[in-house]
């Protein structure tokens, strides 16, 4: 129990991964807007709130260690794949200093393996699955009741050096009810001339790829209403320009998709968005294109037909041909998301993948298969290649992504894998995204 309303701090971590292309920077500099909710409410339910953004340049891990140890009673910490080495070195040295500080770690990683990770890190709590509205419930806890967690569901706990798990939460928040989003809580008060902005419409992705851990199994999404003031207010509050979609399904529905365009034609904005590309056509691109959008990101993965079965896709190669077709006749830039080294790859399927890449002149964004915690491939991983033990394969995969490692689950040669890599990367920034 905290007697009084404890300090709270919100950390990304560093973004290791993307190196951004030329014109890409705001990859780096756009808040991400399950933090920027999450740090919205922990403020409107009168917490002190402040956000801790290291995804540009290395940190000084010691500064930032005794900062947080020093000044907040409540360490929040967001994750990804590739944040393990980094979760390792700061939670120990945050409790080394400051033993009352409570450390709380969610986001898509943790939820992926919470046990391992609560089993090897000094982690008080970690939120499985969303966390905005789980966080606050903690929060709220933590200041008013007896300490005892059990009633919060979705969470994780160490009590005493026992380790707790709640029941599954099975809710969802209700993401029309959630308050505009304070831009300017980020670091330097973001939102000024800054122009791009991710955003999300909905959440969640129903579809099983192999390669996916998404942790949010069931699709839901905010209502017409709500995004056409919420999007509004961004525009003219940060001067927001141009906005960047990241729902794992945008186009879940055609109706949907419909709706939308009307809102954002009726805003007058420009954006893009990742499309499942099944689920595309020329009408949908054409309308999406007269409503602002400017560009698609399109999962094309890979243009072997084994492939594209193994992981799931449910779509043949000669689609995915036409669909791209259909994208740029409607007027729209094409991003194409390519994975490596799939199982069922070949070095003839490679050789198509930079074929299409020319045909059509789309902007290829090439990724390594990572295998994720949650996916076959992780276990795969684990067994074959670290022999069964999963923290030196979780600080392996860390640094995957980033173009100088790879794990190989094909027969093609490693050094193949590492030349077409380093050919779409160098056309990416070429053609620029």
């Amino acid at each position: 129990m905290i007697k009084t309303k404890p300090r709270v701090c919100l950390v990304v971590p560093p973004d290791s991964i993307y190196v951004p292309a030329p014109g890409l920077e705001f990859y780096k500099e756009s808040p991400l807007m399950s933090l920027t909710m999450m740090a919205t409410l922990v403020l409107k339910k009168g917490y002190h709130a402040e956000i801790i953004d290291l995804r540009k340049g290395e940190p000084d891990r010691e500064n930032i260690t005794r900062y947080i140890a020093n000044n907040f009673d409540i360490c929040g910490i967001t994750t990804w794949i590739h944040s393990y080495p980094f979760l390792e070195e700061v939670t120990s040295k945050i409790k080394k200093q400051n033993p009352k500080c409570l450390i709380v770690v969610g986001g898509p990683f943790f939820s992926s393996i919470p046990k391992l990770l609560m089993e090897h890190l000094p982690i008080d709590v970690g939120v499985i699955g969303e966390g905005e509205v789980t966080f606050i419930e903690l929060l709220n806890h933590l200041y008013s009741n007896d300490g005892d967690l059990q009633n919060i569901c979705g969470i994780a706990y160490n009590n005493r050096g026992k380790l707790n798990f709640t029941s599954v939460n099975l809710s969802q928040a209700n993401l029309n009810n959630f308050p505009n989003p304070k831009l300017d809580l980020w670091p330097d008060g973001f939102g000024r001339k800054k122009g791009t902005i991710f955003y999300e419409t909905s959440r969640g992705c129903p579809y099983r790829c192999s390669f996916c851990s998404d942790t949010i199994k069931k699709y839901f999404a905010k209502s017409p209403q709500k995004l056409a003031s919420e999007l509004e207010y961004i525009k003219l509050n940060y001067d927001i320009s141009h906005f960047f979609f990241v729902d794992p399904c945008f186009n879940f529905t055609v109706d949907r998709v419909k709706v939308l365009c009307k809102v954002f034609e009726g805003l007058g904005i420009t954006w893009e968005c990742m499309l499942r590309i099944a689920k595309a056509d020329y009408d949908m691109f054409s309308l999406m294109h007269k409503a602002g959008c400017r560009k698609v990101w399109l999962g094309v993965e890979s243009l072997s037909e084994e492939s594209l079965e193994k992981s799931g896709k449910g779509i043949k190669k000669d689609i995915i041909e036409g669909k791209v077709k259909q994208a740029l006749e409607a007027g729209l830039r094409v991003i194409c998301w390519f994975i490596l080294g799939l199982p069922g790859e070949t070095e003839a399927t490679l050789d198509e993948m930079v074929n299409f890449t020319e045909k059509y002149q789309i902007i290829p964004r090439p990724n390594y298969l990572i295998p994720l915690p949650g996916t076959p491939y992780w276990d795969i991983a684990v067994k074959d290649f670290f022999s069964g033990e999963e923290i030196k394969c979780l600080k392996w995969v860390a640094e995957f992504g980033n173009g100088k490692k790879l794990m190989n689950f094909t027969s093609i040669p490693d050094r193949k894998l590492i030349n077409v890599f380093d050919y779409f990367y160098g056309i990416m920034l070429q053609r620029g995204a």
